[in-house]
């Protein structure tokens, strides 16, 4: 999330990209608080936008957001007045550019349990996560620690981009769609230096066309499960150090 306004008072939610966690159905939400999340997630899970809604313990609605496809803005002193004690839901697309994945939670989502959130929600195609501060009021609460381990982590080099992404397109070379789209290739240079360069031309403007943008898609599939694997293990293995609990719910 971002605002107009300088980077001082502004914040940003936003995701990256599904592991498979235990699922376990919410215990201690009171009715009209389940309730009302059950509606906004159905609602908005599938959204190209992030929607961001703050509710209070009994369910009510004390701020709506509309974002972009990656990110949703709040003021500062929006978090001050409205984030101790509540809850937020918020979406994470899980569009094509993501390969149809979507995330867990970012850095900038764990970063607004400094403002006393009690508990971040993010739903999407694998269902809803959820990080909850199980000390959220208390003065020994740790949330500014586990937001900095966190942030350590992820700019990590076990964490690096170039890493992921590599790793994604070795993978994708592997798949049924990287080996059609190699062999088609193959086939078109193989034709073209027997000199039949109109067939050549043919077979590789057919698999730029219709198989390449399969071959991308499945890269960015790769990419975002393997991110989101490190970035959900990562928060799995550790949110209890920190007095918090991780898990996905559907």
């Amino acid at each position: 999330m971002g605002t107009g306004r300088s980077k001082a008072d502004r914040g940003q939610f936003g995701g990256i990209g599904g592991s498979r966690l235990t699922q376990i159905a919410d215990l201690d939400h009171s009715p009209t608080l389940q309730k009302a999340l059950d509606k906004e997630e159905k609602r908005t899970r599938d959204f190209k936008r992030e929607q961001m809604t703050i509710l209070d313990e009994n369910g009510n609605v004390l701020l709506h957001r509309q974002g972009g496809s990656g990110h949703v803005t709040y003021k500062i002193s929006e978090a001050r007045d409205y984030f101790d004690g509540a809850t937020i839901t918020h979406n994470h697309p899980h569009g094509d550019e993501r390969g149809g994945v979507s995330a867990t939670f970012s850095t900038a989502d764990v970063e607004t349990f400094r403002y006393g959130l009690k508990e971040m929600r993010a739903s999407g195609a694998e269902g809803t996560y959820v990080l909850r501060n199980k000390n959220w009021n208390n003065k020994d609460t740790k949330a500014y620690e586990f937001w900095q381990a966190y942030e350590t982590f992820t700019n990590s080099q076990d964490f690096s981009s170039i890493k992921n992404i590599k790793s994604a397109q070795e993978k994708a070379h592997k798949s049924k769609i990287g080996k059609q789209y190699d062999a088609e290739i193959k086939k078109a240079g193989e034709l073209w230096n027997k000199g039949l360069k109109d067939e050549a031309t043919k077979i590789f403007g057919n698999a730029e066309k219709n198989l390449k943008p399969q071959y991308k898609k499945e890269i960015q599939k790769i990419l975002y499960e393997d991110m989101n694997a490190k970035t959900s293990g990562w928060l799995k293995q550790n949110a209890n150090k920190y007095g918090f609990e991780y898990r996905l719910t559907r």
